[in-house]
């Protein structure tokens, strides 16, 4: 009898943690569809058809909770993976970007990422604000993905420009971050990234490895009705290259605004940054800007039409004139239901002649896919239709 009781009451604890995580919740995201897309340069390799996933946003799968530790502070955590629904395999795949820096997944971690979108814990106060540490979004990203007209998807999002942009980053590592309460309106935040600290490649980055990665962000924005305006800075220290003894520099800044007027909402973007001599034989630093305009009309309550156009610039001393490129973007979606919507989109990215002597990503991307190739050819115009469903839960 006694064995029995004690096996009930392993039981009952082994039982616990199930009622003590009611709070916990399961959320995700899936968008399927069809691209077709052209890079202007004709041959095998000129134009593809193919079924991609993430397309108007990367699919995810997540779980997050919270817990109520009473006086208004609460403990919060989000785990949160990428999935391809092309092949079913996990992934960072989708139109959220890439990380740049040193501080990405490969860089810091042998094996799989399993939750590689975000992965963080921290705690929650109503009075002082939020401290999260662990893979969490950048304060560069918050403002970009709140003053994109496209909201960093489809075809025409100036995600797809941002490789003009030396030293910006959508999520980071090891990294601490501080968001403030709202200040009738008015937010700030802060983080700190270690980088590549105990790094199992740290071998391999010199005698400088120890700063390699270390970054810092922090954005100050303002919500209030209407209105939108928000500024980002980010600044990395990046893996050394070529010159022997350093840990080159990377700086960027982002100013976004939107102002909804309910019949049509208004966008403005701003972007610069640069990144310190990483290459033998040169003193200019790389430099490079964009800016962007756009418009989304929501028309008879399930109707949306979304345009905007971005143009970026290579600002690198000794640069030709014409390193730039330019892109439109027309989206349209229907909600089929609150949760479900179709989407289709054109793009279309227009090179400049001498646009393939610098791009500080290697890429300019006219949709989420850069390993397909069809990034565009200097001189030529490149394109992009895409079709598609997505489901949100």
């Amino acid at each position: 009898m006694q064995k029995k009781l004690i096996a009930l009451a392993v039981a009952g604890l082994a039982a616990a943690p199930a009622f003590a995580q009611s709070n916990v919740t399961i959320y995700g995201l899936v968008d399927v569809g069809a691209e077709w897309a052209s890079s202007g340069a004709g041959g095998n390799r000129g134009s593809d058809f193919r079924i991609q996933s993430g397309q108007q946003a990367g699919s995810r799968l997540g779980f997050k909770g919270q817990e109520d530790l009473g006086n208004g502070l609460s403990a919060i955590w989000t785990l949160e993976m990428g999935l391809s629904l092309d092949n079913g395999q996990s992934t960072l795949h989708g139109t959220n970007g890439g990380d740049t820096g040193a501080t990405n997944v490969q860089n810091v971690t042998n094996g799989s990422a399993i939750f590689q979108r975000q992965a963080f814990a921290g705690l929650k106060s109503n009075t002082l604000g939020q401290l999260t540490f662990g893979r969490q979004y950048t304060p560069f990203y918050a403002v970009k993905a709140s003053t994109d007209p496209f909201a960093l998807g489809l075809g025409g999002t100036l995600n797809n420009l941002m490789g003009y942009v030396p030293g910006n980053a959508d999520r980071l590592n090891n990294f601490a971050l501080y968001v403030s309460p709202s200040f009738a309106g008015f937010t700030f935040g802060a983080g700190y990234s270690t980088g590549q600290e105990n790094n199992s490649n740290a071998n391999n980055l010199g005698g400088n490895s120890y700063e390699a990665g270390r970054t810092f962000g922090a954005l100050a924005q303002y919500a209030n009705g209407p209105v939108y305006v928000g500024l980002a800075y980010h600044n990395a220290r990046t893996v050394p290259t070529a010159v022997a003894g350093s840990v080159p520099r990377a700086d960027a800044w982002y100013l976004g605004a939107s102002y909804d007027f309910q019949v049509v909402k208004l966008f403005a973007n701003y972007s610069q940054g640069s990144a310190a001599k990483n290459t033998v034989g040169s003193d200019n630093d790389l430099k490079g800007r964009l800016w962007n305009v756009g418009v989304t009309v929501p028309f008879l309550g399930k109707h949306k039409v979304i345009a905007a156009y971005t143009q970026a610039y290579n600002n690198t001393a000794g640069s030709p004139s014409n390193d730039g490129a330019k892109l439109w973007g027309l989206g349209y979606t229907y909600d089929l239901s609150k949760r479900t919507n179709l989407y289709t989109s054109y793009a279309r990215l227009i090179k400049d002649d001498n646009s393939g002597t610098w791009n500080a990503n290697g890429q300019v991307r006219i949709d989420g896919a850069v390993a397909q190739g069809l990034t565009g050819v200097a001189g030529k115009n490149a394109q992009s239709l895409m079709v598609g469903v997505q489901h949100r839960f």
